[in-house]
């Protein structure tokens, strides 16, 4: 897909900052962008915005904002007769998402910090323990705020102290801790580098997984692991 729109919150830096880097990362893959176009959290009406953008005949509509709008920006894309797949990031997350968009939502994308259904150990562990107390699969901020804690735990074993420095300094010497949602090293400016992402496409109803995307080689793959989830 060559010619790609982008609708955004123009309200929320996450929505402006995602928009940026896929518009950068786009055009240097030979991408295009066709049309931008833009929206306010909380709005009802899209249908502007969306006339605009399939007079530009995109391929692909970007649309990096949350799940409370996603649904009605997909229903009333189709009902203007605009088929092109819709596709997000992460604040697309919500098992509110495919209720509020219904079928309008099929065929459409967005990339997260895992897969519920994954089959790995640490993730049907953590999957189940969370159904046994809330009676509902998690989502993957519920997987982040897991491994968020974790994370804290495996610092406080090795900081000299347990104030805040020496925790802030244990934790940003965090290398390959095996978490539910991937393997956490942290970078010079205080975020995870090198971790997979999955794309989870909405298929009949339901969330299922299109693809695995690994990191490019980021050089901490050698060093020594500070620790590891629970099992």
């Amino acid at each position: 897909m060559k010619r790609a729109a982008i609708l955004t919150d123009v309200k929320s830096d996450y929505s402006n900052g995602l928009a940026q880097f896929f518009q950068e990362r786009y055009t240097q893959l030979s991408g295009q962008i066709v049309g931008r176009q833009s929206y306010a959290n909380g709005d009802s009406d899209f249908r502007s915005q969306l006339t605009a953008v399939k007079a530009a005949k995109p391929e692909v509509l970007f649309v990096p904002g949350y799940y409370t709008d996603i649904g009605q920006i997909a229903i009333q894309a189709r009902d203007l007769g605009i088929t092109q797949p819709l596709v997000g990031g992460d604040g697309w997350e919500s098992p509110k998402l495919i209720e509020i968009g219904g079928k309008a939502l099929e065929g459409c994308f967005y990339s997260n910090h895992y897969f519920a259904d994954d089959p790995a150990p640490a993730v049907r562990n953590f999957v189940q323990k969370y159904r046994d107390r809330y009676g509902q699969k998690p989502d993957a901020l519920a997987a982040l705020g897991y491994d968020d804690m974790l994370v804290l735990a495996d610092a406080m074993k090795r900081a000299k102290k347990l104030d805040g420095p020496s925790l802030r300094d244990a934790i940003a010497t965090t290398k390959n801790f095996s978490g539910v949602t991937g393997v956490i090293t942290m970078g010079p400016d205080r975020n995870p580098i090198g971790k997979k992402l999955v794309i989870e496409e909405i298929r009949n109803g339901q969330l299922a997984l299109k693809a695995t995307v690994e990191p490019a080689a980021t050089g901490v793959a050698a060093s020594q692991p500070t620790g590891t989830a629970a099992q």
